[in-house]
């Protein structure tokens, strides 16, 4: 599902977006970045009409109004950064029972399509565990499993992802563009800018969207943002000052393999 967002103003006591004009293409994994208090938990409320804004926000160009809200709604999922008050019982499966029959799934089906989501992501050994006996990385892994259960057309995560190790990240990540589900993941930590396939930044009441290393090699904004660059383009940017890289390489082994040419 592509999402269009065209001269977007907002704000509380003060303007938080400024006529901003956005496109989140469909089945791909987008981060949103910016600094604590730039609006990124405000716009995911936007996006899913939960707060009154100026401006037009389309899904496949349906717009999204008090008439269409309600279905659109039905076809995204929203993790929010409070998590943990999000299972509704104890048991995770029978909270992937509740959102399977709330999306008409029948009863005779709901036991399989859970054991093939949860096998397809290697968290069959979850289902069956209460949320009372889950580490922090494994509620998060839980939760995510239950908004995806259903194969909404749009994941919406509010900076969720940190507590997965990097490569469960990437194989959920992967996982779920399989899946034909574009993902937008608002976050604070800048390494999600590795995985990701489009990077939106939030700065002076707009939002900056670039090429990943285009953005990488803009120190202004990152700066202003109070960002860190990722681990690889800051040791690149390093390697390069010391003559011996020529340019920002994100993969570690590719990166070993141009020093050692």
């Amino acid at each position: 599902m592509t999402i269009d967002i065209n001269n977007l103003t907002f704000g509380y006591d003060i303007l938080l977006f400024d006529c901003i004009d956005l496109t989140i293409h469909n089945n791909t994994f987008t981060s949103i970045l910016g600094k604590n208090g730039c609006g990124k938990s405000s716009l995911v409320k936007i996006l899913i009409g939960d707060l009154d804004y100026s401006g037009e926000i389309k899904y496949n160009n349906i717009i999204l109004d008090n008439k269409s809200k309600e279905d659109i709604r039905r076809n995204i999922s929203v993790i929010f950064n409070n998590y943990n008050d999000m299972f509704i019982f104890d048991n995770i499966y029978d909270d992937l029972t509740f959102q399977l029959e709330k999306s008409g799934y029948i009863t005779s089906i709901i036991e399989d399509v859970i054991y093939k989501t949860a096998k397809e992501l290697d968290l069959v050994y979850l289902i069956h565990k209460k949320v009372s006996e889950l580490s922090e990385s494994e509620k998060v892994l839980a939760i995510i499993l239950c908004m995806i259960i259903n194969k909404p057309s749009v994941l919406i995560m509010d900076d969720i992802l940190n507590n997965i190790e990097f490569n469960k990240k990437k194989e959920i990540i992967n996982y779920l563009k399989k899946q034909n589900i574009t993902i937008i993941n608002i976050t604070s930590n800048t390494e999600d800018i590795l995985l990701s396939d489009e990077v939106v930044i939030i700065n002076n009441k707009n939002c900056i969207k670039n090429n990943i290393k285009d953005l990488l090699n803009n120190d202004n904004l990152f700066n202003e943002c109070n960002l860190k660059l990722p681990f690889m383009a800051d040791l690149s940017k390093k390697l390069i000052y010391y003559n011996l890289l020529d340019k920002i390489i994100l993969d570690k082994n590719k990166l070993v393999d141009e020093i050692w040419k």
